[in-house]
């Protein structure tokens, strides 16, 4: 794992990060705008499944596809945040809570797209779910 961690710090992507004075910068700010799009419209969504059931294909009309705008920002800045500081990453057990939450919490919105078996109660599970994921990404910098 070290070893795969220190090839991807050590590759172009990597090297551009650390070595541009605006490239990592201006990831991490896109990163958290592509976070707030995705938990946002996410959470938005959420809410009306669990509060108001008969709002929610209206506010989702919305909402999704901010979200999906959202993830793919996140994602494209991740990867460059990531690639500059891998070894050191790949060592902290707050960006393994991080990527182990982020999983279920897709894991759970792709069950609900594909087949939802309890909306409101996954609509929840949602909200927690995407509320640690940014608590633990938020933490990384402490641990």
């Amino acid at each position: 794992m070290e070893a795969w961690l220190a090839a991807i710090e050590a590759s172009w992507l990597g090297g551009a990060a650390r070595g541009s004075a605006w490239l990592y910068p201006l990831s991490n700010v896109g990163h958290v705008l592509g976070v707030a799009l995705l938990v946002g419209g996410i959470a938005v969504y959420d809410l009306a499944l669990v509060l108001r059931r008969e709002a929610a294909a209206a506010t989702g009309a919305l909402a999704v596809p901010l979200a999906l705008a959202g993830a793919v920002l996140a994602v494209a800045t991740g990867v460059v945040l990531f690639a500059a500081d891998a070894t050191a990453l790949g060592r902290n057990s707050l960006f393994w809570v991080k990527a182990g939450l982020l999983a279920v919490a897709a894991a759970n919105a792709l069950a609900f797209n594909l087949h939802p078996l309890w909306p409101r109660g996954q609509a929840l599970a949602s909200i927690l779910l995407w509320a640690g994921v940014l608590a633990a990404g938020r933490l990384i910098a402490y641990a």
